[in-house]
């Protein structure tokens, strides 16, 4: 990638930050920042997207259009959905498009990038629906057990340094994104690995009960970054 002249370009500026950054002048995750800013020759010769035009430079997401934040996810994570993405286990259009242009190492690359590079947490408004958020709390700390719902943070609450790629940390992720997902997860859209564990769970906990959900988890600061850039 290519830095532009300082003050010419803010997001060519914010990148070159980035990777000034102690630990981040490894190759690997400069080349996964270039498939992050569309700079990249992706495979077949076909130009990359621009990921950061969604999830952000920082992989701070958004929480309009329910794009999730990536910043700290387990890079086996990251790689596997992208996997998943591009062979339709996952199904999104675009991030199906997304995936299927890159390849293996560039997928490893921007996984490894986003695993690795810092995001301040997402401001959060003061939480209003205090019931709901109570309520979440519940639901993680005990689950639902007479619909056979386990506590959500006996395997996200460790997430994923302990309990491994499959189960991604939700703690200050956007609620609109996890609904979302619990959704996916209800109706069978979202078919992969961890559908087979989420499936039953997501059937098993009302709308006013995923609402809860997404609203408690969204209110948490996300988790410190312990993946070591290499």
């Amino acid at each position: 990638m290519t830095d532009a002249a300082p003050g010419t370009n803010p997001q060519m500026d914010i990148a070159a930050a980035v990777l000034r950054e102690p630990g981040m002048q490894s190759p690997a995750i400069k080349q996964g920042q270039a498939v992050v800013m569309g700079t990249a020759q992706c495979e077949k010769g076909r130009a990359c997207f621009s990921c950061f035009q969604c999830h952000g430079i920082r992989g701070e997401g958004g929480a309009v259009a329910a794009l999730p934040r990536l910043a700290g996810q387990d890079q086996r994570y990251l790689y596997r959905s992208l996997q998943e993405f591009e062979s339709g286990e996952r199904q999104s259009a675009t991030m199906h498009d997304v995936a299927s242009r890159l390849t293996e190492q560039q997928k490893q690359d921007v996984a490894l990038y986003y695993s690795v590079v810092t995001a301040p947490a997402p401001l959060q408004s003061a939480v209003k629906d205090t019931a709901s958020a109570q309520a979440g709390l519940a639901i993680e700390q005990h689950g639902v057990p007479e619909n056979g719902v386990p506590a959500c943070g006996t395997c996200h609450a460790l997430a994923p340094q302990a309990n491994g790629p499959v189960y991604p940390y939700i703690d200050g992720q956007y609620a609109d994104y996890i609904e979302q997902q619990l959704e996916n997860f209800r109706s069978g859209t979202r078919r992969s690995a961890e559908a087979q564990i989420m499936q039953p769970i997501a059937r098993g906990l009302s709308a006013e009960q995923s609402h809860a959900v997404a609203v408690h988890f969204a209110s948490k600061a996300p988790p410190q970054n312990t993946t070591k850039p290499r």
